[in-house]
């Protein structure tokens, strides 16, 4: 079995249809999420799988997208209506 890395991703689509392929697209990868923001446990093949189908989905002049690489020995805070993730013992951004 290949190890697993805990990512945040996140993107800002500007034209709707876009839009909603990007968001199938996230929730394939990811475990939760709210709106555009999703954690997303990937091996390095979805990784990149992840990366490529995204960059084929985007507009590079007009849309973005990110993933960041989190470090899991940091406890969650969540405020507000945020769901906290299942196993309470991973997601920091540093």
């Amino acid at each position: 079995m290949s190890q697993r890395t805990l990512y945040l991703a996140a993107y800002d689509i500007a034209q709707s249809k876009r839009l909603r392929q990007f968001l199938r697209l996230l929730r394939e990868f990811s475990g939760s999420g709210q709106k555009s923001v999703f954690e997303c446990l990937l091996s390095h093949t979805e990784k990149q799988d992840l990366t490529l189908r995204a960059e084929e989905l985007m507009d590079q002049e007009e849309d973005r997208f990110i993933l960041f690489k989190l470090h899991t020995r940091v406890p969650v805070i969540t405020l507000g209506r945020a769901t906290a993730p299942p196993d309470k013992n991973f997601i920091a951004i540093l």
